[in-house]
């Protein structure tokens, strides 16, 4: 279970979350507007972003864990991952393995780990290819494929499909109902959600609401406008 609560964070005088409580207990699916903070809110759960909120992973305070064990229990994935050094795909997901040590030795258990979730993701042949020279959604996928490899209880996910084509939605999604872990992530896609039996919470006007249905009337108080002939 992650725990949030009384996070609150401002930037520039402008109030971006407010009062922010949440108990993530299964897979759960962040909507909201683009700006309105979703990726300011994983970024301070995830201690990206300094704050003052009490956050706890089945009622341990993440503040008290070491990198190691808080990396045990959690993992976050941003929008966009820029890496400063050439790395091949293999040399990615094992740096992810090695809690970004670049220096660390390979152990033969990791190599085995990240062959095997690369031949369930049909990305492979990728093993050697560069991750800069790779295409969006090819690095999108390499990327969950990294994060995976660091076996984490909870993930934390920003908008992990955005870069995908329908077939590989398709199949992300259908990999991620059979892993035994809570994956909290946003989307703008609605239809994620629910392909997922999740937990649906929307961001808006800083505040966090549990969304308990969704209709035309919700999907349109949520983006401001008229998008029934887009669902």
């Amino acid at each position: 279970m992650l725990k949030i609560k009384n996070l609150n964070f401002s930037y520039k005088n402008k109030q971006i979350l407010n009062n922010i409580n949440l108990e993530i207990t299964k897979n759960s699916a962040l909507i909201a507007l683009n700006g309105a903070g979703k990726s300011t809110l994983f970024n301070c759960i995830t201690n990206n972003i300094k704050n003052n909120a009490q956050i706890y992973i089945n009622n341990n305070d993440i503040q008290k864990m070491s990198i190691k064990e808080l990396a045990k229990e959690l993992s976050y994935l941003p929008q966009n991952i820029e890496l400063s050094i050439k790395l091949t795909v293999f040399e990615f997901c094992l740096f992810s393995c090695n809690l970004n040590n670049y220096f660390a030795k390979a152990k033969q258990e990791d190599i085995i780990k990240i062959n095997n979730i690369l031949k369930k993701f049909k990305l492979f042949h990728l093993r050697n290819s560069y991750f800069n020279e790779l295409s969006g959604g090819q690095q999108q996928l390499i990327s969950i494929i990294a994060l995976l490899c660091n076996d984490s209880k909870i993930l934390i996910l920003d908008e992990p499909f955005a870069a995908l084509d329908l077939a590989n939605t398709k199949f992300l999604l259908d990999f991620f109902t059979s892993l035994n872990k809570i994956i909290f992530f946003s989307t703008h896609n609605i239809k994620h959600a629910l392909y997922l039996n999740c937990d649906i919470y929307l961001l808006k006007n800083s505040q966090i609401e549990k969304l308990n249905k969704i209709d035309n009337n919700i999907l349109n108080y949520i983006y401001e406008c008229d998008v029934s002939k887009l669902i």
